[in-house]
């Protein structure tokens, strides 16, 4: 959930509540009622674990609804193309949804995680295409550049989600979002779990 494509288009705000191709679209008022709990899961989630609030002074959160659930992007300085030290943190207020409220702690750890592990600015791998958009944002345009990116996402997810399955997964919680990438399980069910991302995004290349 690390790099997915961003867009600063407002949500949606359809009078009632459907499901497009089986995507979740909310009404406005219900828009609201997720960004409010996106508000108090954040606070919640600083007073749990007080270590990751500086982490949460460099990050700022809007609502998206051009991605299917929460990614965080790097912010650059679009003159120099140097880090800001500061990101993004995207997030669909349909997906947020879905999600119990032991599960919305766990997506944002899970992306302040790529955050802090530097998965999004030191560890990635480097790309021919590299540009930046108006607000600092990279951007990745070459095909095979975007496979990579899209194979590194995968592998860091699986190095992140191994370490904080319970949140993620909420066993307590029958009605639980049943998402989310985990080694030993589905499509990687033969990839051991606690390896690094590197070694997760080295075995999916061979497979590319």
């Amino acid at each position: 959930m690390a790099n997915e494509p961003v867009s600063n288009e407002p949500v949606s705000n359809e009078p009632v509540a459907s499901k497009k191709k089986d995507k979740i679209v909310l009404t406005e008022k219900q828009v609201m009622e997720q960004n409010i709990r996106i508000a108090m899961s954040r606070a919640e989630f600083m007073m749990r674990m007080p270590r990751f609030y500086r982490a949460f002074d460099y990050v700022d959160m809007y609502p998206s609804n051009q991605i299917d659930t929460m990614c965080v992007a790097p912010l650059y300085d679009v003159d120099t193309q140097k880090l800001t030290g500061r990101h993004d943190m995207i997030y669909s207020p349909a997906f947020a949804s879905e999600l119990s409220d032991t599960q919305l702690i766990g997506v944002q750890m899970h992306e302040l995680l790529h955050i802090l592990l530097q998965h999004t600015t030191k560890r990635y791998p480097k790309y021919n295409s590299f540009s930046l958009d108006r607000s600092g944002r990279c951007q990745i345009k070459d095909k095979e550049d975007q496979a990579k990116a899209l194979i590194w996402n995968i592998a860091t997810d699986l190095a992140i989600n191994c370490m904080i399955k319970a949140d993620l997964k909420d066993a307590n919680n029958p009605k639980a979002w049943k998402g989310g990438l985990f080694p030993g399980e589905g499509d990687f069910a033969k990839f051991p779990e606690f390896k690094t991302a590197e070694w997760y995004y080295e075995e999916l290349m061979k497979e590319h």
